[in-house]
């Protein structure tokens, strides 16, 4: 039996490979449980991993209250959102600070 302590240890990006690249595998639910416990958050909609952006991690723009940040499966990098629609998850080629009412849809549980 394999204990799932080992998963604390994992980067951020393998905890997104294994959860992306094992569907339906006993080891994609044990990564998405790391990574809730990291305080991300799973959006079944838009298929994305969220957490909310902070000073320590983003600084200036993106430790805004009410910013997140989201695994962009695309470039394998976190990235800040800027609201649904336009130029997809990222938003538009907008300059800094354009995503000032861009709300994150429902996450449910927070």
């Amino acid at each position: 039996r394999r204990g799932t302590g080992h998963f604390s240890k994992f980067q951020l990006e393998t905890l997104f490979y294994i959860f992306y690249n094992m569907p339906r595998d006993t080891l994609q639910a044990y990564a998405a449980t790391e990574l809730y416990n990291r305080d991300w958050r799973y959006h079944k909609d838009l298929t994305l991993w969220f957490t909310r952006a902070s000073r320590q991690e983003g600084g200036g723009e993106a430790g805004q209250k009410g910013q997140y940040i989201y695994f962009d499966i695309h470039e394998w990098r976190k990235k800040l959102f800027h609201g649904v629609g336009g130029g997809g998850a990222a938003g538009g080629e907008g300059a800094e600070g354009e995503s000032e009412e861009a709300p994150l849809p429902n996450l449910g549980g927070d």
